[in-house]
């Protein structure tokens, strides 16, 4: 795990500039919109792009990498950074205090957990429709 560069995405999301429009429902590649795309967009500033493709097509993996969340031991799906990315089984957020929790969460303990976010706060609109 690469505690200086979660740091760099968690301080982002504490500064408040993702407010606005953060969204953890999808990836949209070249923008900044969830944690992911967050990241990517901050090794393109501080000029981490060796891994970065310019479409975007595979920008989830180095970026998973940058934050020392990948491991390619496991299936992608069970990859720390997959899971951090990627939280629909749990939730569709667009709360960044979400992330900041989740972040937060993964710092203290390693591992990543959408399910710190309370039932409650997991409501209609960000829930994940049940699907059994």
């Amino acid at each position: 795990m690469n505690r200086e560069n979660i740091q760099k995405v968690l301080d982002y999301f504490k500064s408040g500039a993702m407010d606005d429009h953060f969204n953890m429902s999808r990836w949209k590649c070249g923008t900044y919109m969830c944690i992911g795309g967050l990241g990517e967009h901050l090794m393109r500033v501080e000029g981490s792009t060796k891994y970065l493709s310019n479409n975007g097509v595979g920008n989830d993996c180095a970026v998973g990498k940058w934050l020392g969340l990948h491991t390619d031991l496991v299936a992608e799906e069970h990859e720390p950074w997959f899971q951090l990315f990627y939280p629909y089984t749990y939730i569709y957020s667009k709360d960044p205090n979400h992330a900041i929790r989740v972040l937060e969460h993964l710092l203290e303990t390693g591992e990543v957990d959408w399910s710190i976010i309370p039932e409650e706060e997991a409501n209609s609109e960000n829930r994940v429709a049940d699907r059994s």
